[in-house]
């Protein structure tokens, strides 16, 4: 498990304009948005935010759930938003890593429109089956997708998500044909699995726990570099074979570009506070969440290092959305 802490020197050196600002923030309620459905991984972290920040300003946080085209539209709508700190975006690397390879006319930029507040949990990416298809591990579906070429359908929570790019990238690994079903996130992809209208699952770990946990799909491989010591009965992707595969989504929090400084140390001070906290840590890990922390800069790198990731597995398989 990894936290990363914020020096409390930094937290305390704001500028006299700032704390004054940052006296009168906030006089009414903050939205946080959710670029996926209500029920799914981003919007259980969102309510857990909500409920801490609600706790320590005595003003209400709400989350604003609005879903589509991989994260996108949500990221769009804050992007376009007052820089007033009123307007917050839980955010993934659908929209703030991987949409600018795989969309020509985004709505925002993705690079300039946002500031980077902190960073909360990672989302490791599970491969999951339905009961019914007759597999119980990644050699075996691989197997049974060779011989089955083209029959098999995969969900994802989303074009351009994590769990999209990194089953394109198995296909091509394992040299296997499978059909891409797209969702507006994982609590509408989970009962498809479970009823057997759908085949396989490649999305985040938190999404689909209490149906694993249930027995109701069946968990294939994580993509970790290790086995995490609260799901350790579920292998990785390595152990699988496939050297290096390893891939994973994430809900760090964002506001719009030039966002006050003050505000954004104030979030980033409180929400590192949620995280690194035995009540926050603990929540976020029985759900499959990886709880991170940081600074904005730490965040600013998290950002970089997946565009640097998966900028090049999009541009060698030829993924384009528009």
């Amino acid at each position: 498990m990894r936290f990363r802490y914020f020096a409390l020197a930094v937290l305390c050196g704001l500028a006299v304009g700032g704390a004054a600002s940052a006296q009168s923030w906030p006089s009414k309620p903050v939205h946080i948005v959710v670029a996926f459905t209500a029920g799914g991984p981003s919007d259980t972290v969102a309510r857990l935010l909500a409920e801490w920040l609600t706790k320590i300003h005595g003003q209400q946080f709400l989350v604003d759930n609005r879903p589509g085209a991989g994260g996108n539209i949500g990221a769009e709508a804050v992007a376009k938003s007052a820089p007033d700190g009123y307007t917050l975006l839980l955010g993934s690397p659908g929209a703030l890593a991987t949409s600018p390879f795989l969309y020509k006319n985004l709505g925002f930029d993705a690079r300039k429109d946002f500031t980077a507040i902190t960073m909360v949990a990672d989302m490791p990416i599970l491969f999951a089956a339905s009961p019914k298809l007759p597999v119980n591990s990644m050699p075996e579906l691989i197997d049974y997708a060779r011989r089955n070429p083209g029959k098999l359908a995969y969900g994802s929570g989303g074009n351009g998500t994590v769990g999209h790019l990194a089953a394109e990238l198995f296909k091509h690994l394992a040299n296997v044909d499978l059909l891409h079903v797209p969702y507006r996130g994982s609590a509408q992809l989970l009962p498809d699995l479970v009823a057997g209208r759908l085949d396989i699952t490649v999305d985040n770990l938190a999404g689909a726990m209490r149906f694993v946990q249930a027995g109701q799909v069946r968990a294939l491989a994580i993509t970790t570099d290790k086995r995490l010591p609260a799901f350790n009965t579920i292998p990785t992707a390595q152990e699988a074979g496939f050297a290096g595969f390893i891939a994973s989504s994430w809900s760090h929090l964002f506001g719009p570009a030039k966002l006050p400084a003050d505000i954004t140390l104030s979030l980033n001070r409180n929400v590192n506070a949620y995280v690194a906290s035995e009540e926050g840590s603990k929540r976020l890990i029985a759900l499959g969440f990886v709880p991170v922390g940081g600074t904005p800069e730490d965040l600013e790198r998290t950002v970089r290092a997946d565009m640097a990731r998966w900028g090049p597995v999009i541009g060698k398989l030829g993924i384009k959305l528009d």
